[in-house]
């Protein structure tokens, strides 16, 4: 059975790719197919694994990305917006997150 963070976790990095990430900063990971959209588990689980990352941010350095990622829901802020918005800074909490970073190589070019 495929452990559920690292499932999350996969679904994020899809989303950031399929999003923002054109250049090579996810290796391995590919976008999603053009018309195949993400369902609403998918995005649930994309925002739960958000949120579990974001608990590893520093609220000094990392402000506007915690108080952002608290508009989620409120109008004019959408999960899409939020990953487009963030994601420079959502792979950098992916590389440096103490247990993602050491048993799933990840490099930001």
């Amino acid at each position: 059975m495929i452990n559920p963070v690292f499932r999350q976790t996969e679904l994020l990095k899809e989303y950031v790719k399929t999003l923002a990430a054109s250049e090579c900063v996810l290796p391995g990971v590919s976008s999603r197919q053009w018309g195949k959209e993400f369902n609403r588990s998918e995005l649930d689980s994309i925002y739960s694994c958000l949120k579990f990352l974001l608990k590893t941010a520093n609220p000094a350095v990392e402000k506007g990305l915690i108080d952002d990622f608290r508009e989620i829901g409120k109008p004019g802020m959408y999960l899409h917006w939020f990953v487009f918005r963030h994601w420079q800074e959502i792979i950098q909490l992916l590389v440096t997150h103490p247990t993602l970073s050491s048993r799933h190589q990840l490099s930001v070019h």
